[in-house]
């Protein structure tokens, strides 16, 4: 799957949006996305793209062209 995000985040433009879901950090990344953002999101921290309201690799830059999507899942 990481393989087959990369490949779709390096046939965007600049200006083009995407919405990945699971394992779309390699996508985000090739987007434009930084490792450090990435990280600061992970660890909760008010700097990150989330400002300290996630926690998870599941978050977008809109500035960057990328949006978080999440999946529902019920009980």
């Amino acid at each position: 799957r990481e393989a087959a995000m990369v490949g779709l985040a390096g046939s965007l433009d600049d200006t083009d949006v995407f919405g990945g879901t699971a394992r779309d950090l390699l996508a985000q990344l090739a987007h434009g996305v930084t490792l450090e953002e990435s990280l600061l999101n992970v660890f909760g921290k008010a700097a990150g793209p989330t400002r300290g309201r996630d926690g998870e690799t599941y978050f977008g830059v809109l500035d960057k062209g990328t949006l978080a999507v999440g999946a529902d899942v019920s009980d």
